[in-house]
Formats: C-alpha cells, structure tokens, sequence
C-alpha cells in the first residue's frame, strides 16, 4: 500500500507596495516660499516606516508552524532549516518547503510572509497538510536487534517517530537507512500488514513470504502429557507463517492456560527453535519449543475493591475460588464469570470483574484482588411482539408482567421463551426469538420477542406461568 502524493505546494507573500523604499526613511517635501516674509521653525521630516522587499534578504524575526496536529511545531521548524535572526529571502523559504517535502510527511506545504511590526525584516508562517494515516512499524527477520534498527530509524527521522505514513518517498528512504545499516548485505522491504489483532502496521523485512510452520515439537514437560501440549500447541500454529514472536503469542494463549490450570502461573518458554522440516516433500519450517515449568502455586488471600463489605461473603460463596488448594486459573475465572453474570443480571450490563494477582514466590502463594467496575445501571424499556394475533399477543404481554422500570437481566428474554414452550403455554409453537435495543441515552433496554410461524391459540389454563 503505496502513494500518497504530494499536493500541489501554495506560496503565498506579501510585500509593501514600493520594493524601491526598503530600509530607508524618505525625504520632506521642500517647503514653499511663504509671503510675507517671516522665519518659521524648520519642517522635520516624519519617519517613514521601513518596508520589506521579495529580491532582497533581510531578518526573519519569527516563525510560527499552522495546520499541525501530530508534530511538534519546534520539529517542523528545525526541518525546514529556518531560524529567527537568519537573513533569508524567497529563495530560502523555498528550499524550507522543499526540505520539509522531502520528509513525506506533509501532503501540503506553503508559507507566507509579510513586514514584520518593526518593519525591519519578515514575520513568516509555515502551514502544513500532515499525511495521513500514520502506522507504527516492526522488524522480521533482519539481523539486528529490534533496538539497534529502531535507533537508526528515529536518529535519520526525527520528525515522524514510531509511527510513519506509507507512501513511496517514506518506505524507501526508511528502506534504504536499514539496508545501509545492514551493511548492503540484506535487502530490505516495507509493507503495511493486518496480520496481527489490532491497527495494521508496517512490516519491514527481507522480500518475499515469510515459510509457513508445518509440525511443532515440545521439550521439557512433566506435568502435563506430551501429547495433550503437541496438539494444542499444533492446532494454534499450524500453517501459520514463521515469526518467532508469532509463536511465543501462540504459546501464551494457547499452552500457558494449560499450566496456569495446574497451579504453574511461573511456567515459561524460553528456548524457540525453528529449522526446515526433514519430512520428505514437505516445504515449511519444524518448531521446537522449550518449557520450564515451574513450581506449583496455592490460592492465598481473596480481597474485593469496589465492593460493600456486607457483600464480600456472598460474592465468595458465589466464585467458589479454591482456597488453600491449587490455584487452578480455570476454575478462579470461572469464578469471576459468576461474579460478573450476578451483576450483568440486575442490570449493569458493561461490568467488568478482573483478578489482579499478587505473587508470593517464597510461600508459593497467589493472592487476588478482585476489582469490580458495575458500570451503568439499566432497566426494561419497551417490550415488543411480533408474529402473533390479536388473541395470542395479550396471553404473552400478561405472562412477561409489568417489567418496564425494573433492572434489565440479559438472559431473561431467551429463559421467557424457553419457559414458553417447556410449560406448552401455547399448542404447536413455532420458533421463537428475541432481539434488544439497548438506549444508551436513557440507560433503557428495549426488548422485541419473535413468534416465526404463528402458534395456535394458548392452551386453557396455561396462560399463567410459574416463577416468571
């Protein structure tokens, strides 16, 4: 993804009228004769204030940035090789506006300049149109530590940081630094990638794709069966292109929950090995990683931040986290889940319940603190029916009840309708469903059930339902 042109550049200056008279006080006008004679003080001349020209240089005695919204105004005029007390003339905001062109940075750039309120040199504006967007970049497969690449980068780019736009005079010039870094030896390629959760990025690295994992091995467990590990650990990077970094996330998201299950919250990766896969008419690369699994860690404390006292005991009973006993991470975040489900269901549908850990390695122990965020509070709204007649409708609307105004529980709506057909309130019901509309102004939820396939009438007797 290339190209972002430089717009057309717009110049603008303004001068005093008369460029002749720069720098210089004009004469009075010769007094005429006046009769009768008589002796009159000597006529003074009235300074003239002093005027700029275009063909001359004179002092640029300050300089402001406009239209900037990204970088600093003090980069800008450093790059642009202007400084106040200079004499300059156009052919010097000229070259600013070419230096500042060749950054890639800017999609527009003029400048303007007029008399200054001295009237002894010039007041000149740069304005500038910054490129965008701007994507942060990363190394693959370059010899050279992310580090040392990235020092060359920010020491040859100050005005463009971390993050760059991708257009051809940028990517080559970044390009062309690494690469002479690099000593010629590698040749070295930018390209935006969305191969990563998250924002795209520009990827610099040798040209060509990256091999693709084709089996995976582990060494060093003990604690849990080679091959529950071998496979998932296969199932997350197979076919995957090999990056080392790539597979260390797999490892992390797909392996660590595995040992963190048995208490091994110290389980680490710390050798990554890949080469080219011996299998006879296979293309792609063998992984081998290493795993060093740690001692076993028991559940020590449990505090709550954000929670009533009176309520910490509920909220225990309810997690069942497992005290004194393994800290199994399975069962802890089945634990907050419930915690979370409890609050979701009187209404704080955005709760956010979260487990910070304390480490102790010398006891072997993990304490928790859970920190609960309930959010918003939201009640039922409007309640809507579609798919039923005018003698179904009203059996529905008396079975939900007058809900309007009261805390909104996410899975009541598809437990209604469950509850529907369990209790045969109505003969051959069809498929049901339910939608919701949350209002975000009013903190209200609306709630529409769906009747697809109109049912028949309601069952005799069956129109009222138990525990709704």
């Amino acid at each position: 993804m290339r190209g972002f042109g430089l717009s057309s550049l717009v110049i603008a200056a303004f001068f005093a009228a008369n460029p002749s008279t720069a720098f210089a006080q004009q004469k009075a006008p010769a007094a005429r004769k006046a009769a009768p004679p008589k002796r009159a003080p000597a006529a003074v001349p009235a300074p003239q204030k002093a005027t700029v020209s275009a063909t001359t240089k004179h002092p640029l005695e300050s300089l402001a940035v406009e239209g900037a919204t990204r970088i600093a105004p003090t980069k800008i005029i450093a790059m642009s090789g202007l400084r106040t007390g200079q004499q300059v003339g156009l052919e010097d905001f000229d070259a600013a506006r070419e230096r500042l062109a060749a950054t890639g940075a800017f999609e527009n750039i003029g400048y303007r300049f007029t008399p200054s309120k001295t009237g002894g040199g010039y007041d000149a504006i740069l304005d500038v149109l910054e490129t965008g967007p701007l994507f942060r970049y990363r190394f693959e497969d370059l010899p050279a530590s992310d580090e040392a690449l990235r020092a060359v980068l920010v020491k040859q780019e100050p005005l463009l940081g971390d993050a760059i736009p991708v257009n051809n005079k940028v990517l080559e010039r970044y390009e062309r630094a690494l690469g002479e870094f690099l000593g010629g030896k590698v040749v070295v390629e930018g390209r935006l990638h969305s191969d990563r959760p998250g924002e795209p990025q520009v990827v610099f690295r040798p040209p060509g794709d990256r091999p693709r994992v084709s089996e995976v091995h582990i060494l060093g467990n003990q604690v849990l069966p080679l091959e529950r590990l071998a496979e998932r650990f296969a199932q997350a990077v197979i076919g995957l292109p090999y990056l080392e970094a790539d597979i260390r996330s797999a490892l992390d998201k797909a392996i660590r929950p595995m040992y963190e299950a048995k208490g091994r919250i110290r389980v680490s990766f710390p050798k990554v090995t890949a080469e080219k896969s011996k299998e006879e008419g296979v293309e792609g690369i063998s992984v081998t990683a290493t795993v060093e699994e740690g001692a076993e860690y028991k559940l020590g404390t449990v505090r709550y931040s954000n929670v009533p006292a009176q309520e910490t005991g509920a909220l225990d009973k309810l997690a069942a986290f497992p005290a004194n006993d393994t800290a199994d991470f399975d069962v802890i975040n089945a634990g907050l889940e419930r915690i979370a489900r409890r609050y979701r269901g009187v209404g704080h549908l955005h709760v956010s319940v979260k487990a910070e850990r304390a480490i102790d390695d010398k006891a072997h122990a993990v304490n928790l603190l859970v920190r609960v965020e309930p959010g918003d509070k939201y009640t039922y709204g409007k309640l809507a029916i579609q798919g039923l007649d005018i003698l179904s409708e009203p059996a529905i609307r008396k079975a939900w009840g007058m809900r309007e105004g009261t805390p909104f529980d996410p899975e009541y709506p598809a437990a209604f309708l469950q509850s529907l057909r369990d209790q045969t309130v109505f003969d051959n019901l069809g498929q049901t469903d339910s939608q919701i509309q949350v209002n975000e102004a009013d903190k209200t939820v609306d709630v529409t059930l769906l009747f697809k396939g109109a049912p028949r009438r309601p069952v005799p007797g069956r129109d009222r339902r138990r525990g709704f």
